[in-house]
């Protein structure tokens, strides 16, 4: 009987020891998860590596271990996040091991990759303190790739969030797709937001400035534009320059539109380039320099080019080029994109080939497109004069015929006319004429 008591003593014993055994290193092992858990959160990523390679694999151990590797950058930490993938599947752990390998494409670069593996993270595994660096890489993923629409909405929940660090670049990003839809209002009331962060502050005011210029609120333009000019890094200075510059020319304030216009020189000049520095030379009275850059706009057929082909003719008048003014008023007469151009530069082309030329086929298409209501008189007046200093007299008195209402000038010279073609007539015996 004793030694069955023994027996079932010493049964009893091996089972309790066998189950203390077996607790032990699950106590263990639980204490161990704490311990590495709790490094991972304080940013110690090798010690809590090192911890979790200890334990006995399972989809929450070994998915640290991929999150470790992913914060720390370690070699062959893509291998991992695959291999994980492919053992395991989706776990507990795999949206936050995509958010780690989203950030690490996002700070590469790797902008629609990172949207991607953005888009693959469960919104329940996002922190609060996390949610705002989340939406607005979401909406400069989609920036980068051009999807404004779908970054304005990103934008608009990040609008929705408590103020963040992420709240000025995301205000600053929305003012630049609103800039880029010509949306200068809204655009405006984005950087003024944005520029409350010394982050943002600088850049937020120079597009301030462009927005208030393309709203042609020239006199803010040219102040602020001027301001900010003074210690405006080189890659802002040239834009600057231009917007001061074309403000102070609409302001009639010509030689600081020339000032600022020399700033603004690019190396490699566009057509619209080229027809803006014609026009402030033209309005300094630097009608070589106008002329010069007119001149490089190869195409002048649109409404740009007519008005350069009229300020052309103008400036190659100042110079006495008249052949060449004759040229360039023909050129901006023969479009109508705007009609008070078209007619007087027809009418400058008309009285260039008739002192040129003797030519009247200018002034004849001129009365003919506008009649005689506008200009008329003075056609006929400067025929009829031009006629009287080539001792015309009869085209003289021709022209002066067709002027209902004579001027006292013009009175004097048509019965000087009369006068002058009755002598002719007399001295050729053509008596009955006279």
């Amino acid at each position: 009987m004793f030694m069955k008591k023994v027996r079932i003593l010493s049964g009893v014993l091996a089972l309790c020891l066998l189950g203390f055994g077996t607790y032990l290193p699950a106590k263990a092992s639980e204490d161990d998860f704490k311990v590495a858990e709790d490094l991972y959160r304080r940013g110690l990523y090798d010690e809590s590596r090192t911890l979790f390679e200890s334990m006995p694999a399972s989809p929450v151990s070994e998915g640290y271990i991929v999150l470790c590797a992913l914060k720390t950058r370690s070699a062959g930490y893509d291998d991992l996040m695959g291999a994980y993938e492919r053992k395991y599947g989706k776990t507990i752990l795999t949206s936050d091991i995509r958010l780690e390998n989203a950030r690490l494409l996002f700070d590469d670069g790797l902008y629609a990759e990172a949207g991607l593996e953005f888009s693959k993270v469960a919104s329940s595994a996002i922190s609060k303190q996390d949610m705002p660096e989340y939406v607005f890489k979401c909406a400069f993923c989609e920036y980068s790739l051009g999807r404004y629409s779908e970054a304005l909405q990103f934008l608009t929940l990040l609008d929705a969030l408590e103020y963040s660090r992420y709240s000025a670049p995301g205000y600053y990003m929305q003012g630049l797709i609103q800039y880029n839809n010509e949306d200068f209002v809204s655009a405006e009331k984005c950087f003024k937001k944005s520029a409350s962060d010394s982050r943002f502050k600088e850049l937020s005011e120079f597009y301030i400035v462009d927005c208030e210029f393309s709203m042609k609120n020239y006199e803010f333009a040219a102040k602020e534009g001027e301001r900010l000019y003074a210690t405006a890094p080189e890659g802002r200075k040239e834009r600057l320059a231009r917007i001061v510059s074309e403000s102070s020319l609409v302001l009639g304030d010509n030689q600081k539109a020339r000032e600022y216009y020399d700033g603004s020189v690019k190396t490699e000049m566009t057509r619209s380039d080229y027809f803006y520095a014609g026009s402030v030379m033209y309005s300094v009275r630097d009608y070589k320099a106008a002329i010069d850059n007119f001149s490089k706009m190869t195409d002048r057929s649109d409404s740009l080019g007519q008005i350069a082909n009229y300020h052309l003719g103008n400036s190659y008048l100042k110079i006495r080029n008249q052949v060449a003014a004759m040229n360039a008023f023909k050129s901006a007469s023969d479009v109508s994109f705007d009609p008070q151009i078209t007619e007087d530069a027809l009418f400058n082309y008309a009285k260039l080939a008739f002192d040129l030329n003797k030519d009247t086929k200018g002034f004849t298409q001129y009365i003919k497109r506008y009649s005689t209501s506008s200009k008329g008189a003075q056609i006929y007046g400067y025929m009829a004069l031009a006629a009287l200093l080539d001792r015309d007299y009869a085209a003289a008195v021709d022209a002066y015929d067709n002027i209902d209402i004579l001027s006292s000038d013009m009175q004097n010279n048509y019965t000087k006319a009369n006068f002058l073609r009755a002598e002719q007539l007399f001295a050729g015996n053509s008596y009955r004429d006279a």
